[in-house]
């Protein structure tokens, strides 16, 4: 018999042999089968970058070369490799290609690229509606919302490789409200990185196409009246059809855009009421509106045009039409009269109430500079070309302004020391002084400070006068500038320049590829209650935009311009909005403005389009403005202004005036004793208005 301690051994050794042998009994299992994930990385110089498998199994990659992450997948398994931080020092874009798949077997082809890349982005300006959407490349989509100030920076989230193209446009436009943004320098390569992609938002909102029968081809900016509506005339077409194209008419428009004619040209026999007006309109201080005509009226005497040389004439809101003035009335036209060569600029009530302005013919050939009473009674203060080799310039049809020192002025469109332009003084009796000559700087081929000044004067709140050149600047010889004109060169300046003549050069045209800032400026810029300048160009902006004017390329844009000289372009111009006249800021704080030609109606003057009226909504507050700018203690004033009703206080620069609220749009005030220079200001209901410029009290 077996000793028990050997039985128990043996059957601990069975029991260990079935369990090695399992139930099967066919051996030991081998461990699970796994594959290594790796590739290689290729054009890598900057630091940082980290790989990432299936979400969790990260890697940093050092340098170019193989790679292989540190945790294997089991035979069968997914794997998916992603770029979880990009290289920096220098900035670059890793893409994975072959990343994802089924594990097989070892894994060694995920190939990771790594490049040079750069941002595109830049600024959106004015936006107010909701919805904007900007794409680059037609891919890469951004939205952009609404933010308290501007202008905002954007950059897409996709970087592009250096060297590659970017190609940024709208892919929605903004609505609640309307708005229709455009981009500027939105296309290029990109070799740094970009951020001077420019969307300007506007509203520009066509608020009435003329036809022709209803008037065209409006050449002015229209006018706020006491009634909170616009007015404006139109230069031909209207009921009366005594002149080639039709002779003009005298209209009012509402903000939302009902326009009604108040008075056809050429309606007495004729046209001894005038044909063709042109050049803004002046509200007077006695609510009723004073313009000219270029053509019609009785004056005749050595008059070269054959439908007589125009008149001046005062129309009331509701169109009762007087004329006040006719034009070549004294022998050989010395009294001065108009010809189609630049649009006249506007009279301007002195603080005299005499009206103030400028013609560029008759006289001693060349034009005058006249004062002329409400009633009629014209002095002509100077002669233009009058000095020798017409130093004192020529065509000075871009109007006066009076300034805050009582005293007018403008700019003459030709002649002067150097051919093509000066900028001018003259005291309300007619003593004129020349402070500036354009083109002194450069030389006659570069005009650097510019040259051909167009529209009047605006005086700033500094006391500086602010305007353009519609020829020359630092850009005159590039090629883009050189396209502009049929002679080339006309990109055009906007300047600043002091009472004494001192001249400073805020933005040249053309500074920005294919003109797309704009080109030749035109007439006068708005400084907006915001304290910015506002203006047109009548060329650049989009170069696949065919002018009739003898510009181009480019139909125009409208800029916004700080004093220090930053511009920004709100819109770029198509067809419908072609040869924009001056922005008008209306006291909603809503620009309103005109276009001689587009709109697709009709065909007016020189068989082009008839024009359109249209608004820019720029996201500005509303304000006051006073008429007239100047007056003395006790005098009355006009308040023009909206939602005026309930209004409990006027002030001229802190000193509480005694007022009468005659509507919603209109509050007639006394200059108050103790009155000084400055901001005036109504308090109502809503808030406080203040008046976009100074009122000067005068002695």
């Amino acid at each position: 018999m077996k000793p028990y301690g050997f039985m128990l051994a043996a059957v601990a050794i069975a029991a260990l042999f079935l369990v090695g042998c399992g139930s099967g009994g066919s051996g030991t299992n081998p461990p699970p089968q796994t594959y290594i994930i790796g590739g290689t990385v290729s054009g890598l110089s900057g630091t940082g970058l980290v790989l990432q498998n299936n979400g969790g199994n990260n890697l940093s990659i050092s340098g170019n070369g193989s790679f292989t992450f540190s945790t294997a997948i089991a035979a069968g398994g997914a794997y998916s490799v992603a770029v979880l931080t990009q290289p920096s020092n220098p900035v670059q874009t890793c893409t994975v290609a072959n990343g994802s798949g089924t594990a097989n077997a070892n894994v060694t082809n995920v190939q990771v690229s790594c490049a040079v890349t750069y941002t595109i982005g830049g600024t959106v300006s004015a936006l107010s509606g909701t919805g904007l959407v900007l794409e680059n490349n037609g891919g890469d989509n951004l939205a952009i919302s609404v933010i308290a100030s501007y202008p905002f920076p954007f950059t897409f989230s996709a970087a592009v490789t250096a060297g590659s193209t970017y190609n940024v446009t709208v892919l929605t436009q903004p609505s609640n409200p309307a708005q229709k943004c455009t981009v500027v320098n939105g296309s290029g390569t990109a070799n740094a990185n970009v951020t001077s992609v420019q969307v300007g938002c506007a509203s520009p909102f066509t608020l009435f196409s003329f036809d022709g029968t209803d008037g065209g081809n409006p050449a002015t900016a229209l006018v706020q009246g006491t009634d909170g509506n616009l007015y404006g005339t139109t230069f031909a077409g209207g009921a009366n059809t005594g002149c080639p194209y039709g002779c003009g008419t005298f209209f009012r428009i509402s903000t939302s855009g009902e326009l009604t004619t108040l008075y056809n040209f050429c309606s007495q026999a004729n046209c001894a009421d005038g044909s063709g007006p042109s050049g803004q309109l002046v509200l007077g201080i006695d609510g009723n509106f004073y313009g000219i005509t270029e053509f019609g009226g009785t004056g005749s005497a050595g008059c070269p045009s054959p439908a007589n040389c125009g008149t001046v004439f005062k129309v009331t809101p509701n169109g009762t039409l007087t004329t006040i003035y006719n034009w070549c009335s004294q022998l050989n036209c010395a009294d001065g009269n108009y010809e189609l060569l630049t649009e006249p600029g506007p009279f301007v009530q002195g603080g005299d109430g005499n009206f103030y302005g400028v013609n560029d013919a008759g006289g001693l050939g060349y034009g005058t500079a006249f004062k002329l009473t409400p009633s009629g009674t014209l002095t002509t203060l100077h002669n233009w070309c009058s000095e020798p080799n017409c130093a004192d310039g020529w065509d000075a049809g871009n109007g006066l302004i009076q300034a805050t020192d009582g005293n007018f002025y403008g700019t003459t469109y030709r002649f002067g020391a150097n051919g093509i332009g000066t900028f001018f003084k003259m005291t309300p009796s007619g003593t004129l002084t020349t402070l500036y000559n354009f083109c002194s700087l450069g030389g006659s081929s570069v005009c650097t400070d510019g040259g051909f000044p167009v529209g009047p004067l605006t005086q700033a709140s500094n006391g500086d006068f602010y305007g353009t050149t519609s020829y020359g600047g630092a850009n005159e010889q590039s090629a883009a500038c050189m396209a502009q004109g049929i002679t080339g060169g006309y990109c055009g300046t906007v300047f600043e320049i002091t009472a004494s003549g001192s001249l400073t050069t805020l933005y040249n045209f053309c500074s920005q590829p294919n003109c797309t800032d704009g080109a030749s400026p035109g007439f006068q810029l708005v400084q907006a209650s915001d304290g910015n300048l506002y203006g047109v160009t009548l060329a650049g902006g989009y170069s696949s935009c065919t002018s009739s004017l003898p510009l181009g390329p480019g139909c125009g844009t409208i800029f916004k311009l700080t004093k220090s000289g930053a511009l920004t372009t709100l819109q770029v111009l198509d067809g419908e909005y072609q040869n924009p006249e001056a922005l008008f800021q209306a006291t909603l704080g809503t620009f309103y403005g005109e276009t001689v030609s587009g709109g697709g109606y009709g065909s007016c003057f020189a068989d082009s389009t008839c024009g359109t009226v249209f608004s820019v909504a720029a996201g500005l507050p509303p304000f006051v403005e006073t008429v007239p700018t100047t007056g003395q203690v006790g005098e009355a004033v006009s308040i023009l202004g909206t939602n005026l009703t309930g209004a409990t206080s006027v002030t001229f620069n802190g000193t509480v005036a005694v007022f009468t609220i005659e509507s919603d749009t209109y509050i007639n005030a006394t200059v108050p004793t103790g009155a000084t220079t400055g901001t005036v200001s109504v308090v109502t209901p809503s808030g406080t208005l203040s008046s976009n410029v100074n009122f000067v009290v005068s002695n």
